[in-house]
């Protein structure tokens, strides 16, 4: 990078950047940091657990991490596309997006620690003595390690580069002050429409929620919650038609489906609206809520979190029941 090339925290606000990182590891469950396209830390490392976690515990690991980072860092850089690696040290797959301004590389947006390919024993033995590391205490590091299928790794890096691509693209404008007045709100829209769907997503974090396409029905994103619910894995959801989540031989949306009261007058996203119901393949009954969001490249979705109430409307149905009988003497309730 140039010696007259803008600071990445001179064109964009790294407070705002440091947030979209954790939200996005939180989701993911993927490492991430950003780095100035010479190398040094722009932002703490996210998620940082496991074998990350204990190679940073000294300066040596800590350097050998840096070493692996900035070269792949320059790699995109040089390439100007997000470019994929090896970390030689700890087997996990590495990626590196990069933040390019005005033909510049400014920065690389890091992720790391997670898997793509298993490791076999004689990986993890080898890995073990070149880290002096115990092989058992190795294996239990690399199994709470995310390990994601390439279509869920692509799908992550696809969101990520959108972000990036439309913070960047508003940056430059910005920047340059463009007399496209019309493009600029646009891709403002973009962004504050990626913005509230991480927002949303990570409001509903701890409950079962998935967001599908409004027209098509196909899933885009599920959280772990609801996936286990359903005796699978979040990534082996992404493409599937939500109709077949309750009735595998459905052919289309279900008869009773609300999306299309959820649309405002001009047909946008409107009011959520919000029920309850007895789930008789989750034996539990459910609170839901269903609202029509912007995703992040502006096309419709619909956003269906849910949490159990079962105990709550036990609960419910016993206060219901004393204020009308009386548990001591087996009769009504002789005041009501």
């Amino acid at each position: 990078m140039g010696d007259n090339a803008p600071k990445l925290g001179n064109i964009l606000d790294l407070s705002y950047l440091k947030k979209l990182q954790a939200s996005f590891s939180d989701i993911t469950g993927i490492t991430a940091d950003i780095r100035a396209a010479e190398g040094d830390l722009l932002t703490d490392l996210s998620n940082k657990y496991g074998l990350c976690a204990w190679m940073h515990q000294t300066e040596e690991g800590a350097q050998r991490c840096r070493e692996v980072c900035v070269r792949l860092s320059q790699r995109s850089g040089e390439t100007g596309k997000t470019e994929q690696d090896i970390c030689p040290f700890s087997g996990f797959s590495l990626a590196s997006i990069p933040l390019v301004f005005n033909g510049q590389h400014v920065a690389s947006w890091m992720l790391g620690q997670f898997r793509l390919e298993e490791l076999d024993e004689a990986q993890v033995e080898e890995m073990g003595q070149s880290l002096g590391l115990d092989p058992g205490e190795l294996r239990e590091m690399l199994e709470r390690t995310p390990k994601l299928t390439p279509a869920a790794f692509d799908q992550a890096k696809g969101f990520l580069e959108v972000m990036i691509d439309t913070l960047v693209r508003l940056a430059q404008k910005n920047y340059s002050i463009s007399e496209k007045h019309d493009e600029l709100e646009s891709m403002a829209a973009q962004l504050d429409n990626a913005a509230q769907m991480t927002r949303k997503f990570m409001e509903f974090g701890d409950v079962g929620m998935y967001v599908t396409d409004y027209h098509t029905g196909e899933i885009l994103m599920a959280n772990s919650f609801y996936a286990q619910l359903l005796g699978a894995k979040a990534e082996e959801m992404i493409g599937l038609k939500c109709w077949t989540l309750t009735d595998p031989d459905a052919q289309t949306f279900c008869s009773n489906c609300p999306r299309k009261e959820l649309l405002s007058a001009d047909g946008g996203p409107g009011e959520p609206i919000s029920w309850e119901n007895y789930n008789l393949r989750f034996n539990l009954w459910l609170r839901c809520s269903l609202q029509v969001i912007r995703w992040v490249d502006g096309r419709l979705a619909c956003m269906i979190a849910f949490y159990g109430i079962t105990r709550e409307r036990a609960m419910r149905d016993q206060l219901a029941s004393l204020a009308y009988y009386d548990p001591q003497v087996g009769m009504p309730n002789a005041y009501k």
